[in-house]
């Protein structure tokens, strides 16, 4: 999945060590219409974001955390009156507990491997994509992580951890109205590897 902002017509060629994956193919991208696009530099002021169509960017922010959790049942309520009101941002993150992102991880038939849950990932398919279709100026900031700090600080060593930043970019590159945060309430402690953070509220005097 890409984000293509140039219209014309584009080709693509993977490249697998399995012959079967070996595809080429090519694809039409039309102009964008009544979708305003990714957010960038205001083009007369730097200091300011447009949207890639040019019109302006007002910075008018919501909490929505459990937008995206599948338990959560009114998240579609919820972010059509977060537009009605003007919200042009909402932050959400992937976390069912406030404080892990176990959610989107599953254990294996044989409980010896974990890999990703992938129905929770549909779901947050479907509730970015309707985001996207109804209120298309409103920009998602995911929180990758949220405030799983445990997690966080295996990210050195724990391959699985990594995979869940990369995976997420990588299945949720084409949708334009998202940016990524990558933990909230979170305070990096400066030091060598490994690297530690603290929880915001709960840190002092640290060195920067």
């Amino acid at each position: 999945r890409a984000y293509c902002a140039m219209p014309g017509r584009w080709t693509w060629k993977s490249a697998a060590p399995h012959s079967g994956l070996q595809q080429a193919g090519s694809f039409s991208v039309l102009p964008q219409g009544s979708l305003p696009g990714k957010l960038q530099a205001h083009v007369k002021d730097r200091r300011q974001l447009q949207y890639a169509n040019g019109s302006a960017f007002l910075h008018l922010g919501d909490t929505g955390y459990r937008y995206l959790v599948d338990s959560e049942p009114l998240w579609k309520r919820y972010i059509d009156q977060s537009a009605q009101a003007g919200a042009t941002k909402i932050r959400v993150w992937f976390c069912k507990g406030r404080h892990d992102i176990n959610a989107v991880f599953e254990w294996g038939a044989t409980n010896q491997t974990l890999g990703l849950a992938l129905p929770y990932w549909q779901e947050m398919d479907r509730r970015l994509l309707y985001a996207l279709e109804a209120h298309p100026s409103v920009q998602l900031e995911v929180i990758v992580y949220g405030e799983d700090r445990a997690r966080i600080l295996t990210y050195p060593t724990d391959p699985m951890t990594r995979y869940v930043g990369e995976y997420a970019q990588a299945r949720w590159s084409a949708l334009p109205n998202i940016y990524w945060v990558l933990s909230n309430d979170q305070h990096p402690v400066a030091g060598p590897p490994p690297y530690s953070s603290a929880p915001c509220g709960t840190a002092r005097n640290l060195p920067w």
